[in-house]
């Protein structure tokens, strides 16, 4: 360990970004990436350490050479394996810091550790480097192993996109019990939304229950399967929607022209009953 790092290891703790974090800073910026991976496993570098020496790396890789970037790679993947919580952690992001800056060979070594983690956070940087690489199609059938293991709602976003309909049907059960909550979150509502438009044609009864209770919802699935909705139809879910804006906003992207005619006409008669309304009301009380 050379005297930079041994110097940097008994740095006083640093407990806000002050004076004292900033020459922190400087000080770890002189250092290689190399030996700043050195300096950020050792037990006492927590906290706002930690998360300097891992953006100085990141930030490094960018301008490093593929030689350093491969050695930094290498030495950075065998430590988080040896590595318990939370130092595997601080490594981890180093890892995904770096991914942008690696070969295709290491970034699909990298992957698969990712994915292969019994921690969660892990996998979600396993699918992240895979979103950001445009590479979810080489996955197909990792995405399902993780999925089988451990439900991941990452894993289940990404087989929507690559699985065929009667793939992903397959996986309907597991998913459902999944999204059962989805109500209460916006973006699980979306992703179960676009997962039933993959599979519309198997889940007739689904369907007819979300045109049911979640009306809103059923013109969204219709929308993302591009299945235009009857117009008697159209016209009643938006009657008993509460007059929802993000449902004309649907029927514009499905091309129903006519039906969007028919609700401006009705909306125009509203708007005429209301300010009548008021007139008569005016009248009483004046």
């Amino acid at each position: 360990m050379n005297k930079r790092v041994t110097f940097l290891l008994s740095f006083p703790e640093i407990k806000e970004k002050d004076r004292l974090f900033a020459i922190y800073k400087g000080f770890i910026y002189c250092l290689d990436n190399l030996e700043a991976l050195i300096l950020l496993i050792d037990e006492k570098t927590t906290g706002l350490k930690s998360e300097a020496i891992i953006k100085k790396i990141t930030y490094s890789a960018a301008n490093s050479s593929d030689g350093q970037n491969t050695l930094l790679f290498r030495k950075a993947i065998v430590l988080m394996k040896d590595l318990k919580w939370p130092r595997c952690q601080r490594v981890a992001k180093v890892l995904f810091g770096i991914s942008p800056y690696i070969n295709k060979k290491e970034k699909a070594k990298l992957v698969m550790c990712f994915l292969n983690s019994k921690y969660n956070s892990f996998r979600y940087y396993g699918y992240s480097v895979i979103e950001r690489g445009n590479l979810k199609l080489n996955y197909k059938k990792t995405f399902l192993n993780v999925w089988h293991r451990h439900h991941d709602i990452w894993a289940l976003e990404l087989l929507v996109d690559v699985l065929k309909p009667e793939e992903l049907f397959s996986i309907y059960g597991e998913a459902e019990e999944l999204l059962a909550d989805s109500e209460f979150d916006f973006e699980i509502l979306k992703l179960r939304n676009r997962f039933y438009s993959r599979i519309i044609n198997f889940i007739p009864d689904r369907l007819s229950e979300l045109l049911l209770n979640e009306p809103v919802s059923y013109v969204f699935v219709m929308k993302y399967a591009r299945k235009q909705i009857q117009k008697d139809l159209a016209l009643e879910i938006y009657q008993k929607s509460n007059n929802s804006g993000s449902i004309l906003t649907c029927y514009g992207e499905l091309g129903q022209w006519d039906i969007l005619i028919e609700i401006y006409k009705f909306i125009k008669k509203n708007a005429k009953k209301s300010i009548s309304s008021q007139e008569q009301e005016n009248k009483l009380t004046s």
